[in-house]
């Protein structure tokens, strides 16, 4: 977009250092700064704030009426940006020109108490904020008060006023002081090329803009001319020769997709057998463990605890997790004794108390009800 480069002088651009020795952006040689653009055909400037402030005797003491004009081919988006009024005793409006003919809305803003403000919220106590038309080209913002702040001066004594980006706002009771510090916020501007259609474009292939051999022309909806972006399967700047490069063709992308759609089903179907292998295991567990209940008398156990649940001498039924705990998982270490049918450990219980666990190695049914006993 330097000169010798550039489609016209309207999308020329300086880069010049500024007091801190930094490189910045500018719109021609205008005082426009450029932020950012992009391909999809938009682009980010910083525009003053109006501003109109009051001493408390009702004298103003401080009045800008920004305003920003952009050349054929480039208009203030509709969408991105908001007209937005903050200050308590404030009306303001937005005019200048789109198309060719003149336009003017606005909104007030008003409140009698600091207590009225809701952060987030501009729809008229303290804030108020709405759309701009199509094709706009021209704005100038114009701020007005209507008591002068005499009444609101304690807590609010200035009016502002932008067009700007509604996402890098949010209402808050603070934009009153915050904003007195604030010169420019971001604006989004669309470009395009030109003022003539698509059709009429063509017929002139040494100003058509859309030079990549995969590119496709199409007309935007705010503002005029057209625009250019790469066929599908292709990415890239459709502004230059062979700049629309091939990506992932349509059938790769089928296959790809096929592929994708094969390894998600077949992951799928691991996953649901995995789970349906966890869930039986647990059921046979559980089996297990119930069988192993009934065939070493627990039936029995559970009736003579029943029985003696009065009884001073009543015995406690620990968990299988308690005794694991109890003997450091069954360690070797912990070992006292051995017999044939069983092994007896030496266990802590929680509350520090030193017991002998005796572990079953197998039981004889002809001895269960000693084996209960014991």
């Amino acid at each position: 977009m330097r000169e010798g480069c550039y489609f016209n002088e309207t999308f020329s651009v300086t880069c010049n250092k500024t007091h801190d020795d930094l490189p910045k952006l500018y719109w021609t040689n205008s005082t426009i700064q450029i932020t950012n653009i992009t391909l999809e055909g938009q682009m980010r400037v910083s525009q003053f704030i109006a501003k109109d402030c009051y001493s408390q005797n009702g004298t103003r003491v401080l009045y800008k009426d920004p305003w920003i004009k952009v050349p054929l081919g480039f208009t203030i988006n509709n969408t991105a940006n908001k007209f937005i009024v903050v200050g308590c005793d404030t009306y303001a409006y937005v005019s200048r020109y789109r198309e060719n003919r003149n336009y003017e809305t606005g909104c007030t803003s008003t409140c009698d108490n600091k207590d009225d403000l809701v952060d987030g919220s501009c729809s008229g106590l303290g804030c108020c904020q709405m759309s701009i038309p199509k094709h706009v080209w021209e704005v100038e913002v114009t701020l007005n008060s209507f008591n002068n702040f005499s009444y609101v001066w304690d807590f609010n004594n200035c009016s502002y006023g932008f067009l700007a980006e509604e996402s890098t706002f949010n209402f808050s009771a603070s934009e009153f002081s915050r904003l007195r510090n604030v010169e420019m916020l971001p604006l989004v501007i669309d470009w395009s090329v030109g003022d003539r259609t698509c059709a009429e474009a063509r017929n002139n292939t040494s100003s058509y803009a859309c030079k990549s051999v995969n590119s496709e022309c199409y007309e935007p909806a705010n503002g005029y001319g057209y625009r250019c972006y790469c066929q599908a399967g292709y990415q890239g700047n459709p502004y230059l020769y062979h700049g629309c490069k091939g990506c992932i063709r349509s059938d790769q992308s089928f296959v790809f997709k096929l592929v994708a759609g094969i390894a998600t089903g077949v992951s799928a179907l691991l996953l649901a057998g995995c789970c349906l292998c966890l869930e039986l295991n647990r059921r046979k567990l559980v089996t297990m463990k119930r069988k192993f209940f009934l065939q070493n008398g627990g039936l029995s156990l559970q009736e003579q605890l029943i029985r003696k649940e009065k009884s001073a001498d009543m015995a406690k039924l620990f968990t299988s997790v308690e005794l694991k705990k109890a003997t450091n998982n069954f360690h070797n270490s912990r070992i006292i004794g051995q017999g044939r049918f069983g092994i007896v450990y030496k266990g802590i219980l929680s509350d520090n108390r030193i017991v002998a666990i005796k572990k079953s190695k197998q039981v004889d049914p002809n001895q269960v009800e000693q084996f209960i006993n014991e």
